[in-house]
């Protein structure tokens, strides 16, 4: 059965056989992909491979952990389990619309919310000078 790793920390020029390559050393993978924006087609800093083998799965994480892959620390460990916290996004109107009367148009983006297409599209259907967004990571009130 397959295991499948989490590779975070990736250069922006990694690649797809780049990241087979690396893994291969240490057994049997089945795929290998880094994760692309869909509007760039540049890599977002972190993929996935799977190994055939949980010993080769845990061989590859502990050999790689912390490793530098492209000029770049990598972060390797199990892609299941719990996923860490996510930063929360808030978008909240801007001081423009509060002076000028504008609607309350506040909506608050966490958890799955707070990805950037979401912020994005809120900011769009807000008005982008309307609205700011707010950034919180969630260990830092």
């Amino acid at each position: 059965m397959a295991v499948k790793l989490f590779v975070g920390g990736l250069s922006f020029s990694s690649s797809n056989q780049r990241l087979h390559e690396t893994f291969a050393r240490f057994g049997s993978v089945e795929s290998a992909s880094v994760v692309t924006d869909r509007d760039s087609g540049r890599s977002r800093g972190f993929g996935f491979v799977e190994m055939a083998t949980a010993d080769e799965a845990n061989a590859a994480v502990a050999g790689l952990d912390g490793a530098e892959l492209d000029g770049r620390r990598i972060k390797v460990h199990s892609a299941t389990g719990t996923n860490p916290p996510r930063d929360s996004a808030t978008v909240l109107p801007s001081r423009s619309a509060e002076r000028e009367g504008g609607d309350d148009h506040g909506r608050v983006l966490s958890g799955q919310d707070s990805r950037c297409g979401e912020a994005r599209r809120a900011a769009r259907h807000f008005g982008t000078n309307r609205v700011r967004l707010v950034l919180r990571h969630p260990h830092r009130a």
